[in-house]
């Protein structure tokens, strides 16, 4: 990705996950406004039959999934620097780099992942721990398309 997609992807927040920058040359979420969602909620309202309005119950919070758009630029390495291998290999190194430390179970605890979203201007940081998972679409040139689970068991960053 060139320094201007970068950045233009940077305009509503700054994506880290598992202190993996997630809007950089070698791969990019370019939308993270579907983070900015409310979390999801379980309960809802009682009716009684005969009565004139549903009688209101406590809201929960609950498990929240969303999914973003990932870019993977093959003609980059993880830091950023051009590759000097085919854009194959460099796609296929990134995909791992990824699975590693992005994606992939964590083994501790209960399998979760820091997710954290800054606002542009660095004044506030909103983190929650999610489940991430990753599926690959189309290759087109060198840019693999993908989509990034995130399942978070208590509710959207805050």
């Amino acid at each position: 990705m060139n320094p201007t997609e970068v950045a233009c992807s940077r305009a509503d927040g700054i994506l880290t996950i598992s202190n993996v920058a997630m809007q950089k040359a070698a791969w990019l979420v370019p939308d993270v406004r579907p983070l900015w969602q409310d979390f999801a909620q379980s309960g809802e309202d009682l009716a009684i039959p005969g009565a004139a309005f549903p009688l209101p119950e406590v809201r929960r919070g609950a498990a929240t999934v969303v999914e973003l758009r990932l870019l993977v630029d093959g003609q980059y390495q993880p830091d950023g620097t051009p590759s000097a291998v085919s854009v194959q290999q460099q796609t296929r190194t990134n995909l791992r780099y990824l699975s590693t430390y992005v994606t992939r179970a964590t083994f501790i605890g209960d399998g979760t992942r820091l997710v954290q979203l800054t606002d542009p201007d660095g004044s506030h940081t909103a983190q929650a721990y999610a489940h991430v998972s990753m599926r690959l679409g189309e290759s087109t040139g060198p840019l693999t398309r993908a989509v990034l689970s995130l399942s978070f068991p208590a509710g959207m960053p805050t």
